[in-house]
């Protein structure tokens, strides 16, 4: 009577996760719908991502000179982050070259520049400096 009640139970439990994997996936910023607008009309608006990627990477810019200009930033952290922020105009780039950015490669672009500004924040915030001596930190 135990094994047919544990075999019962199993089963049930298989059929939930087999169900629960079938549901779209919905992500930290919204899944599928990641790159369409909210508003009434349901069209993606290239436009407007388009300005918002490269506002981004210009407000990047920006944040990294003056993380340099402050000395909160290392010389190998500022070379790391510049050359993270060229890959991405890189790939941006590329993006643009096969017939404009589709909501897919928004995504990965947003996915990348969020992921950038969570390191730099990191980076500015970790103490180490670009100061005195033959190292790179602040004694």
């Amino acid at each position: 009577m135990k094994k047919i009640l544990v075999a019962t139970l199993a089963i049930a439990t298989l059929a939930g996760a087999g169900a629960a994997a079938a549901q779209p996936y919905g992500g930290p910023r919204g899944g599928y719908e990641v790159g369409y607008s909210t508003g009434g009309d349901d069209r993606y608006d290239r436009r407007t991502d388009a300005r918002d990627i490269n506002a981004r990477q210009q407000a990047l810019r920006h944040r990294l000179d003056r993380g340099i200009e402050t000395g909160r930033l290392t010389r190998r952290e500022a070379e790391s982050l510049r050359y993270e922020l060229r890959e991405i105009r890189r790939l941006e780039r590329m993006f643009r070259a096969s017939h404009g950015l589709s909501p897919r490669e928004v995504a990965i672009l947003d996915d990348r520049l969020h992921r950038l500004e969570r390191r730099m924040r990191a980076e500015m915030r970790d103490d180490q400096r670009y100061g005195y001596g033959y190292g790179d930190r602040r004694y």
